[in-house]
């Protein structure tokens, strides 16, 4: 069948011919069919490709594409023999230097489409010095024959794999030992390739000794990290996104810094020399007990757990400058009402999700601050994922 057929005899499982023109939020390649949008896996902006549908949501059919009849000049060999199967990464087939062009676009898109911002002033996406073995984290679930394995995407079947070609080698040597003789339900694996550290925990086995913490270096500064605490997967671009903060802040040594969602203490430890005040705010309990470790050097960070929509309240107000970092789901409401009613100079908005960034930012600027700019970080080479820091100030 055809790009021209009838919508009406499409059917699951189906294979169709389609002109792909775009990509979408979550990797996949757009195409149009018979007034159909149709989102197909594995496939680039410009190619003819044959797809089979997988799955129909209203309008909308997903498909994966399934043989490449005119590839984009931007397909590449993917380096990975489980890729395709494993759900990890969705973009090896593509050149590099397009993934980071389409990260921007992806941005670019979502500010416009849910941040109702028609010309948003969104920078170039700065690579990652390490487009592999970079990730200092995984998960990996425990098979019944004990082989660790991801799962394959959109589903939980697992992929019992030998090597990650997006991790650092410390934990592909932890996986090369563990592999075929792990127990338990799931197992994290976690390295630093600045201080040769590794850590193993394991989940769903009752007494088992799982490694406690680990260290990690970050822009000239040691970090201990418990087995339960968040830290950036990308060490390499964690340290841009420190740089990229500084040129937002310019914090000076009378400002009282605000640090919201501020995990193991990352900026806090960094930034806290510099200015006169720092407040940090963590729900974890584990990486507040991690970051007054961190801390220990500076006698003007306080830090307070909780969650940030309980916390705020009752803070003193005039902070000069706020760093945000929420979670993938953005801002609480309560959060951004606290921002509005108690607004700083400067405000930098770390996200790991476009969607949520252009929500936030939305009512940020209605609410009377100025967008400066948005610096999109490719922290997930090889996947369609994107950081991005976003600089606002205070009209």
């Amino acid at each position: 069948m055809n790009a021209t057929s009838a919508s009406s005899d499409l059917n699951i499982g189906q294979e169709v011919e389609l002109f792909t023109t775009g990509m979408a939020f979550e990797g996949q390649a757009v195409a149009r069919l018979d007034g159909h949008v149709v989102f197909v896996d594995y496939a680039i902006p410009g190619e003819k490709v044959r797809a089979r549908l997988e799955r129909k949501k209203g309008n909308v059919w997903f498909g994966r594409a399934v043989e490449i009849i005119e590839p984009s000049t931007e397909r590449v060999e993917p380096r990975c023999p489980y890729f395709g199967e494993c759900g990890g990464c969705q973009w090896q087939h593509i050149d590099y230097a397009a993934q980071t062009r389409l990260k921007t676009e992806i941005v670019r898109d979502q500010l416009r489409k849910i941040g109702k911002f028609t010309d948003a002033p969104i920078l170039d996406t700065i690579p990652s010095p390490a487009p592999w073995y970079y990730r200092n984290n995984i998960r990996l679930a425990v098979t019944p024959k004990a082989g660790l394995a991801f799962a394959r995407r959109r589903s939980n079947t697992p992929v019992v794999i030998e090597e990650c070609v997006v991790s650092e080698p410390g934990i592909n040597r932890r996986l090369a030992r563990l592999q075929g003789n792990a127990r338990g339900s799931h197992v994290s694996l976690r390295s630093s390739q600045v201080t040769g550290e590794t850590l193993v925990e394991i989940q769903g086995l009752e007494g088992e000794a799982s490694e406690q913490a680990y260290h990690e270096e970050l822009a000239g500064r040691r970090f201990r990290i418990s087995a339960d605490s968040f830290f950036q997967v990308n060490t390499h671009t964690a340290e841009i996104i420190v740089r990229e903060l500084q040129q937002r802040l310019t914090l000076g040594d009378t400002d009282r810094l605000l640090d919201v969602y501020a995990g193991v203490g990352t900026f806090a430890a960094l930034f806290g020399a510099g200015v006169r005040e720092v407040v940090a705010v963590e729900e974890s309990r584990s990486a507040v007990r991690d970051a007054m470790f961190n801390t220990l050097h500076l006698t003007n960070v306080e830090y307070i757990h909780g969650r940030a929509e309980d916390v705020l309240p009752s803070l003193k107000p005039g902070f000069d400058a706020v760093i945000v970092n929420p979670p993938r789901a953005g801002l609480k409401t309560e959060v951004a009402e606290w921002l509005l009613a108690n607004p700083a100079d400067r405000l930098a908005y770390v996200s790991c999700d476009p969607a949520t960034l252009a929500r936030d930012l939305r009512l940020l600027v209605d609410g009377g601050y100025s967008l400066l700019d948005i610096q999109p970080i490719d922290q997930f080479p090889q996947t369609y994922h994107v950081e991005c820091v976003a600089g606002l100030r205070w009209k």
